[in-house]
């Protein structure tokens, strides 16, 4: 494992310019054995030690010992570069289909950007259709939140948003209609027996009842049989290799409260009936989806031959796997209830309404899914290397509209600066672009962040030069090994704080420039980060990032 573990680390440093990345040789040992998905923890820790000694070596002593130990290796892989499929279908409809258990995360971002992006290459239409047909699972304002981050998401090109709840009484005409063809039955046996026989390739009793009994059983499930009693099943190939497409569940019992139904129905269609009712009757032509609903598929295909209808094409990616980030609804959900996060828009949660309200664009994440593209490959990464592609996405949006501005936060300390020139200067919003915009008076006296060490020269950004709490020169000077600080006058500035990442305020002070911001708008702290305006009363602004 470590000679594993060594090779596809230096063979990662090599390709990238000496620096291996650990979440890029996880991947490669889970891909070459996946039982070692158990040992996870265990293996991260020795890749970790490997990527830290692998990375203080040069490239050519990298290439070096890759050399001895497998030269393959060493070989250029070709990158093909990912391109979304042309489809040809006339009248293309495509669909996105979460569960109301919470706000989109960033995993459902991914799969909704592809379906969208796939869309608008192809001149096609993108449906959002909320299953909430699991009267247990439903957080209320989930589809409030659903939609409003798929517009946000799509450029507002949803062209149409259903609930599944709503839904029943189709539901409830097609689960009539395969009775009638005899293509399916209520069963009535209990779970373990049930199980049993299908394990063992043996059909259930009720399965070849009349369909007039089947009928009758049907009628029951609506106002006799008991939660758990009673199972509408289709039926398949009971010799099928695979147990799980034996007799698969359509509908089922539950009498909890609905929160749009109540208690109109205590007869709730399973996912797999649902869907394929849906997508027929929605002309849906294509889908991506989660590689996890392969099997699904071949579900409900069993429905499209029984009705005679034509199954879309589905496509399937595979799961982005975060090994140091819960991307969880109902692990947030949880975590909001008991006021460990305040909201599905807390900083901390890797939730679009979190990223929205930070200053995320959705571009970004629609880049960041083209990149990746349609592909059925588990992909394993960290919170760093993800958001590392993001920010980068996000900063080519949001940096050509971003003026510049002096802040620094707490703990800063004022410092007169001996034999310092009292100066007027000008300073632009943006270098080169936007010019002027940002005046200064400086008497000498100043706010710092740094914590300044004897005999270090200084440069205070766009002033002068500075040693030893002294006024030094005023030029840039390349021999002088200056270290670039930013700086606030003393007496004219703005006081404010800044919502971080981790939930924390921050209190600090801004140029007095900064004044003019507009609440939402985004600037960049110079030498800090972006910044989002969020509150202008409080001058409150939101970190972004880097």
């Amino acid at each position: 494992m470590k000679d594993l573990i060594l090779k596809y680390t230096l063979q990662n440093a090599v390709r990238f310019n000496g620096k291996a990345n650990p979440g890029a040789i996880i991947g490669k040992i889970l891909k070459s054995n996946p039982n070692l998905k158990s040992k996870i923890k265990e293996i991260s820790k020795d890749i970790i030690k490997t990527v830290q000694e692998v990375n203080k070596l040069n490239i050519e002593e990298q290439k070096t010992q890759l050399l001895s130990l497998d030269p393959k290796l060493l070989e250029k892989k070709v990158i093909k570069k990912k391109t979304l499929p042309n489809l040809d279908i006339k009248n293309l409809v495509m669909r996105f289909e979460p569960s109301p258990s919470g706000a989109l995360h960033i995993g459902h971002a991914y799969v909704l950007a592809l379906n969208y992006l796939v869309c608008k290459k192809n001149n096609g239409k993108l449906i959002l259709r909320i299953g909430d047909t699991n009267p247990g699972n439903i957080v209320k304002e989930a589809y409030e939140l659903i939609e409003e981050d798929a517009n946000w998401l799509t450029d507002n090109n949803i062209e149409k948003v259903y609930n599944q709840s709503e839904r029943l009484e189709i539901y409830y005409k097609y689960a009539e209609k395969i009775l009638d063809l005899g293509k399916a039955y209520i069963c009535i046996c209990k779970p373990e027996s049930f199980r049993s026989k299908i394990n063992n390739k043996i059909a259930c009793p009720c399965r070849n009842l009349e369909i007039k009994e089947q009928l009758k059983r049907w009628d029951k499930m609506h106002k006799g049989y008991k939660p758990g009693k009673a199972v509408m099943r289709i039926k398949t190939n009971i010799k099928h290799k695979n147990p799980a497409i034996r007799d698969w569940p359509a509908f089922r019992i539950s009498e909890k409260e609905h929160l749009k139904q109540g208690k109109k129905y205590r007869v709730w269609p399973l996912m797999n009936f649902s869907v394929a009712i849906d997508d027929h009757e929605m002309n849906v032509t294509a889908s991506i989806r989660a590689k996890e609903h392969m099997d699904n598929e071949k579900r409900q295909k069993y429905l499209y031959d029984y009705f005679k209808w034509e199954q879309p094409k589905n496509m399937y990616v595979g799961r982005i796997n975060f090994s140091d980030m819960k991307v969880s609804s109902t692990t947030a959900q949880e975590m909001i209830k008991e006021g460990k996060r305040s909201g599905w828009d807390d900083p901390r949660l890797p939730f679009l309404q979190a990223l929205k309200r930070r200053g995320y664009k959705n571009k970004a994440f629609l880049k960041y899914a083209e990149e990746i593209g349609i592909s059925e490959s588990d992909k394993v990464t960290n919170k760093k290397e993800f958001f590392k592609s993001i920010n980068s996405f996000n900063r080519d949006i949001i940096d050509p509209k971003a003026d510049r501005y002096f802040i620094i936060l707490e703990p800063y300390k004022k410092m007169k600066i001996k034999k310092a020139p009292k100066k007027n200067i000008q300073l632009d919003l943006y270098p080169s672009v936007r010019l002027g915009g940002r005046k200064f008076y400086t008497n000498g006296e100043f706010y710092f962040e740094e914590k300044f060490k004897k005999d270090k020269i200084y440069r205070l950004m766009h002033l002068y030069n500075i040693k030893n709490r002294e006024f030094i020169s005023e030029k840039i000077d390349d021999r002088l090994s200056a270290k670039m600080i930013h700086w606030i006058p003393s007496d004219k500035n703005v006081k404010i704080e800044v919502l971080m990442e981790n939930n924390k305020l921050k209190k600090g002070l801004a140029e007095e420039s900064i004044k003019k911001v507009k609440e939402g708008e985004i600037i960049q702290a110079e030498r800090f980060s972006f910044l989002k305006l969020e509150n202008r009363e409080k001058m409150r602004f939101i970190y972004i990032h880097r």
